[in-house]
């Protein structure tokens, strides 16, 4: 088994070397269609390379060293005004529609924390743009109530005037429990104003109803992953999020579950130190590698909505093999241990 994990993250680590785009991203694909499989063209977004980031921390030495420099690169120079990020990047041709938001603020913000790199502080601000139960709003947009402080940093961010679209009510209120765990990430437990989104999330793990509360995310696995990153790294908070989402874990295991989902329950169970192994899950993933190192790409989040027609599907063969190498690498250190 040891040998076998060593070649194939090995076949994976080479793959995304190759993946890596130019200037420093790992490519993310847009697709009306949910398999990724028809119709999709790139979508670029500082994202994807963000998580793909996290998940490569796992892995030892050298392999990546020059692809980890030119991605946190690629993060750091897509910075908006002071410390803020937007979905798209600055090569996409809608760069500037977009406003900043939550999700890409902490992914990005934390990786390049993780890696000491250095960047204005903009938890503040963050913290500022809170609703009436006192959640983390998705997307940072100005509102009558914002500070001065807020709206000046948005204006250095984003030109409102190009798109009606992220100004329209739904989305300017929009709280999501994907984008509140990767917030809780990057912003920790200690201020008080994160207990509500601490508070959430717990409740909707308890009630099953991580996705249900969401607008981006489809995979209960991949919010389950989210809090598991959060709690990995000092949210102890979440604790009560702890068994309920170990138990679901245990009982989606035994049936049939995407490549994708497996990883990312894998790695769940190790953050949250499970007292089970998860050598038994290890023999699907190895055995679903392409010969050219991936894994298949699937959809990791959505934008448009679940029950509407015409919504869009985002992921990569380079995202999904992050996660499934982050999944191995990490199973391989509690084998070896």
């Amino acid at each position: 088994m040891q040998h076998r994990l060593y070649e194939t993250i090995d076949r994976a680590i080479a793959y995304l070397r190759r993946s890596q785009l130019d200037h420093g991203e790992w490519p993310t694909f847009v697709s009306p269609d949910s398999t990724l499989a028809s119709a999709r063209e790139l979508d670029s977004t500082p994202f994807a390379t963000a998580l793909i980031l996290y998940c490569v921390r796992e892995i030892e030495g050298e392999h990546l060293a020059k692809q980890i420099d030119a991605a946190l690169a690629f993060l750091r120079a897509d910075m908006r005004g002071a410390g803020l990020w937007c979905y798209w990047s600055r090569f996409h041709p809608r760069r500037q529609e977009a406003p900043p938001d939550l999700d890409d603020i902490a992914c990005v913000a934390w990786v390049l924390r993780d890696h000491a790199v250095e960047f204005p502080s903009c938890e503040a601000l963050v913290l500022d743009h809170r609703n009436a139960e006192g959640l983390l709003r998705t997307w940072l947009v100005p509102r009558r109530e914002s500070t001065p402080a807020f709206k000046r940093a948005l204006r250095s961010a984003w030109t409102p005037s190009l798109s009606e679209l992220f100004t329209a009510l739904p989305l300017r209120d929009m709280v999501d429990m994907g984008v509140l765990a990767n917030a809780l990430l990057f912003l920790g437990q200690e201020d008080d104003r994160v207990k509500p989104s601490i508070a959430k999330l717990i409740d909707c793990v308890n009630s099953n109803c991580e996705i249900e509360h969401g607008d981006y995310y489809t995979s209960r696995p991949l919010i389950w992953y989210f809090i598991s990153r959060a709690y990995r790294h000092g949210v102890s908070a979440l604790e009560p999020a702890r068994a309920p989402i170990l138990a679901k874990i245990d009982a989606r295991l035994d049936g049939e579950t995407s490549l994708q989902d497996r990883a990312l329950m894998i790695t769940t169970l190790l953050n949250l130190s499970a007292p089970v192994s998860v050598a038994a899950q290890l023999p699907a993933l190895l055995d679903g590698q392409h010969k050219d190192g991936s894994w298949p790409a699937e959809s990791a989040y959505i934008f448009g909505g679940r029950e509407r027609a015409g919504g869009l599907f985002y992921g990569s063969e380079a995202l999904t093999t992050g996660f499934c190498v982050e999944a191995l690498a990490r199973a391989r250190a509690t084998l070896h241990a």
